[in-house]
């Protein structure tokens, strides 16, 4: 009676186990977002600007930057993604650092992606003279 009892335990926890890892990939997946911080030279917010973002099975999803310089835009799961903010909403006509798109590769969880506004770009290039 004892073996009996120990291999209906062990079965109904092989049974919970595998719920547990059948259901939690897709839950943390649809609670994925992007994050998009939109800040000036001297990473001060930027609020009102759109930011726009497209990815897997022809998803798109849009928003603007709070008071905070973010916008939040829920992405439906894991996956490859373009973010990209409109240069005409972005106030005085400043140019982002890096151009205005970024690739955001999201996994589990929340995505950050920063944009900085009145910022020279990176790489190289010499001095002056």
């Amino acid at each position: 009676m004892h073996r009996r009892f120990a291999r209906w335990a062990l079965a109904l926890l092989a049974f919970v186990v595998a719920m547990l890892f059948a259901t939690a990939l897709p839950a943390s997946a649809g609670g994925t977002q992007i994050v998009a911080y939109v800040t000036d030279a001297q990473s001060a917010p930027i609020p009102g600007v759109a930011v726009s973002v497209t990815g897997p099975n022809g998803f798109t999803g849009s928003g603007k930057t709070d008071a905070k310089g973010v916008a939040t835009i829920p992405v439906p799961a894991a996956g490859a993604y373009v973010v990209k903010v409109d240069p005409a909403t972005i106030p005085g006509g400043a140019s982002v650092k890096d151009g205005p798109e970024r690739n955001a590769n999201v996994l589990v969880g929340d995505k950050k992606v920063i944009f900085q506004v009145g910022v020279p770009d990176s790489g190289g290039g010499g001095g002056g003279g």
